[in-house]
């Protein structure tokens, strides 16, 4: 029984071992993933919305970076209002890439823990464009680093042609 219990365990860890070599982003989902490098790290900055006739301006603080061994990148922002200090931004985004599609996708979640697939793209260069489906129309998000600064802008489109921009940050690394 001794002998049994020993050969047990020894298979048992054998298989462990080679099935946790296996745990790795393929080398296609490493690739496209690291069009994400440019955002990596801490920043900061200010920003304004407009979801109504008022215009509110906020500070934000987002950090990002790659996690699960390259293979999945989180964004998280955080944004309160110039005036009141209150939170009025709170986000988590998770990106992951498919190679089997070569596709991106991102699931965010919003300050009331609800969360949105969203449709994501990003180009080798860092550009990336995201957004979803609302009763309204579609928003959309550009985002970008030029200059060392990261732009991000929103746009909502709606019916008949009519898109206006909503929102807008410039952010810097810490």
């Amino acid at each position: 029984m001794k002998y049994l219990s020993i050969l047990i365990l020894g298979i048992l860890g054998s298989m462990q071992a080679v099935g946790q070599q296996n745990l790795k982003p393929s080398e296609e989902t490493i690739n496209a993933m690291s069009n994400l490098k440019i955002y990596e790290g801490s920043w900061s900055g200010e920003g304004w919305i407009q979801m109504g006739p008022q215009k509110s301006f906020f500070t934000i603080d987002e950090k990002a970076g790659h996690k699960v061994g390259g293979g999945v990148f989180v964004f998280e922002g955080l944004g309160h209002d110039k005036t009141s200090k209150e939170i009025i931004h709170q986000a988590y985004g998770i990106v992951t890439y498919d190679d089997a599609t070569d596709a991106y996708s991102m699931r965010a979640f919003r300050a009331d823990a609800k969360s949105m697939d969203a449709d994501f793209s990003v180009d080798q260069n860092g550009l990336i464009n995201w957004g979803f489906e609302v009763p309204q129309g579609k928003i959309s998000y550009v985002i970008e680093v030029k200059e060392g600064q990261w732009i991000e802008k929103g746009t909502i489109e709606m019916g008949g042609g009519r898109s206006f921009q909503f929102m807008e940050m410039l952010l810097e690394r810490e």
